[in-house]
């Protein structure tokens, strides 16, 4: 894992066609095995690689295969947030769903395609119970949905969440 401490988190790149910083570059990656799946999660962020491989299981378990989803995760040090995190508010269309979390944090799961994009505050990142409790295990849950689990029972394949947080 990358020394967050040498690792300054790149700016989000918002260009004048391109305000809302999908072409930022997400350096930074970890394939695991979770939720019955291979994820390759990719980030510009080191303070959620190492989040994603505490809280993940068997992380690079899945490297020697091809991902059957992707995560990929934006944190934005531009962006303004603070505890306590905003309770999640849930949007879905057919096979597209959107979850907010206040102003500046949100995941976007296209479930044909098995790809979530996710943008979140950089406080919001650096907040080991927050990215866990509301921003990973939201990710976790949308991912089981778009697999065809019970996205109530996602969770469980988590480490390091207690189980009074699973709800």
């Amino acid at each position: 894992m990358p020394d967050e401490a040498t690792m300054a988190v790149p700016r989000v790149d918002r260009t004048a066609g391109e305000l809302m910083g999908l072409n930022t570059r997400t350096p930074f990656v970890l394939h695991l095995s979770l939720l019955g799946c291979t994820i390759r999660a990719e980030t510009n962020s080191p303070t959620i690689l190492d989040h994603i491989a505490r809280l993940g299981k068997d992380p690079d378990e899945g490297r020697a295969r091809p991902h059957e989803f992707l995560w990929r995760l934006v944190s934005d040090p531009d962006a303004v947030s603070h505890p306590p995190w905003p309770l999640p508010l849930a949007l879905a269309d057919g096979a597209l769903r959107l979850v907010t979390f206040g102003q500046c944090n949100f995941i976007a799961v296209d479930f044909n395609n098995r790809v979530a994009v996710a943008f979140l505050a950089d406080e919001l990142a650096r907040d080991e119970s927050g990215f866990r409790d509301v921003f990973f295990t939201a990710l976790c849950r949308l991912t089981a949905e778009a697999w065809g689990l019970d996205p109530g029972a996602a969770p469980s394949d988590l480490r390091g969440v207690p189980d009074g947080d699973r709800g």
